[in-house]
């Protein structure tokens, strides 16, 4: 009897407008998830719900695989669904108990799984390796926090995780998980500093805590000499409404 286990990445098309090289907060990219079916039994899957984009690079590494021979052979159902088999084999296969590759995902990935037959098990893990551009939509409606305030050409800022805000330099074309985080700011929210006070800073963008408490990001001055004034009165303030503008001097 054959006995067969694959896996399966399952992914979803995503809608763009004019795009430019803006990579987005994808939480799964440089993590490994482990995929395993240690006790045989009846057929079923292992699966995980992942966020990763496009061109990610999926790296899988199963072995210890009991049940039968195996071979592996790729299927690729269009755009949709990429299909890594693992086959009993036959007489004229040499038996594998590992396998092993890669594969660059065309579309956005929502989910990895290995699904198998009745009485095969295996240890499995899948890591991912995303690129360094990921493309995204150039719209004021692509979950960017501080539109007009420097996110045409400075920086964007993008809800993070955990609370977090995460970061776009478009000087080095570079996003930074987690640029500002709730644990950097949380010494300060009942005890703001008697002057404003820089906390962080990367090339032309600074933020610092102000002595009513309100956190500030700076953007800028730019190659015009032009700033952006960012205010938010916590992380999750979506209003800015004492957000400014300077302009350049003279």
């Amino acid at each position: 009897m054959k006995r067969i286990m694959h896996i399966i990445l399952a992914v979803a098309f995503v809608a763009t407008l004019s795009t430019i090289a803006v990579p987005h907060s994808y939480a799964n990219c440089g993590t490994t998830v482990a995929l395993s079916n240690p006790t045989a039994g009846a057929g079923g899957e292992v699966a995980q719900s992942v966020n990763l984009p496009a061109g990610t690079v999926i790296t899988y590494n199963v072995t210890n695989i009991a049940g039968g021979n195996t071979t592996m052979r790729y299927s690729d159902f269009g755009a949709l669904e990429y299909t890594i088999y693992f086959n009993q084999g036959t007489t004229s296969t040499p038996p594998q108990t590992a396998v092993s590759g890669n594969y660059t995902a065309a579309t956005q990935v929502s989910e990895v799984k290995i699904v198998y037959n009745a009485g095969v098990t295996f240890d499995g893990s899948v890591s991912f390796t995303c690129p360094g551009d990921i493309i995204a939509p150039l719209s004021v409606f692509d979950g960017r926090i501080n539109t007009n305030y420097g996110d045409s050409n400075v920086g964007i800022l993008y809800e993070g995780t955990n609370g977090a805000l995460d970061l776009y330099r478009y000087e080095t074309d570079r996003y930074i998980a987690g640029f500002i985080t709730p644990e950097e700011i949380e010494p300060y929210q009942s005890n703001p500093p008697a002057q404003n006070t820089l906390i962080k800073s990367t090339g032309i963008i600074s933020v610092y805590i102000l002595s009513n408490g309100q956190i500030q990001f700076n953007f800028g001055p730019d190659e015009e000499g032009k700033t952006w004034v960012f205010v938010m009165d916590d992380l999750a303030d979506r209003i800015n409404e004492d957000s400014y503008y300077i302009p350049p001097p003279g």
